[in-house]
């Protein structure tokens, strides 16, 4: 850590927002599971690929103004249930259930970069809002939802964020998708076009007066 401050909300809701520089390096093991969306565009291999749109500027910002890359890139947002250890010392965390909730494309885009230059060093902005509430993980979606909503989020992620479709899901002999970077599962809203398709007039009436 580089840089930290932070602002604590009131003690009912047990809330806390820190702000710092981390080196990229440190974040990358934390898991995208919290966030809407995964990394969008992967080669056939599983690999990240960079080559157009948006993840090429970030990788471009990387190789030619590494220095400036916490400036230009808008970051990365991380929730935690609290800081597990810290070491005033030696500017180090250790974080208790991390999860990215926000910047998924800017990791995967770290992780193409320093799997190339290995020894570069990068600063990340990064959010990290703590929370020890019992109904956290709700708050945690609801702003995982609107931090993505600076490039537009598809219907499909929404839902599948909210958990509503995995009743649907659980009825089904084929993994459905439940967000949009799940390219490999079986389209989910051509399936709800299907079921409203063949639904019966009576049942479509009593479900949508």
């Amino acid at each position: 850590i580089q840089q930290f401050h932070t602002k604590k909300d009131s003690e009912d809701n047990k809330r806390s927002l820190w702000i710092g520089l981390f080196d990229a390096k440190s974040i990358l093991p934390i898991p995208t599971k919290g966030n809407v969306r995964d990394y969008m565009k992967k080669g056939k291999d599983g690999s990240n690929k960079v080559s157009s749109g948006n993840h090429a500027q970030i990788y471009d910002t990387l190789l030619n103004r590494i220095e400036d890359f916490h400036f230009l890139n808008g970051g990365i947002t991380i929730t935690s249930d609290s800081i597990f250890s810290r070491d005033n010392n030696r500017k180090k965390i250790t974080l208790l259930n991390p999860q990215i909730i926000n910047g998924a494309q800017t990791k995967g885009v770290l992780e193409t970069f320093l799997k190339e230059y290995k020894d570069a060093q990068v600063l990340v902005k990064v959010e990290l809002i703590l929370s020890a509430a019992i109904s956290k993980q709700e708050f945690f979606d609801d702003i995982s939802i609107a931090r993505n909503q600076q490039t537009a989020v598809k219907p499909i992620s929404i839902a599948g964020k909210k958990k509503l479709l995995n009743e649907l899901d659980k009825v089904t002999d084929v993994s459905l998708k439940i967000n949009e970077s799940q390219k490999d599962r079986f389209d989910t809203e051509k399936l709800i076009q299907l079921i409203f398709a063949v639904m019966p007039e009576d049942i479509l009436a009593k479900a949508f007066p």
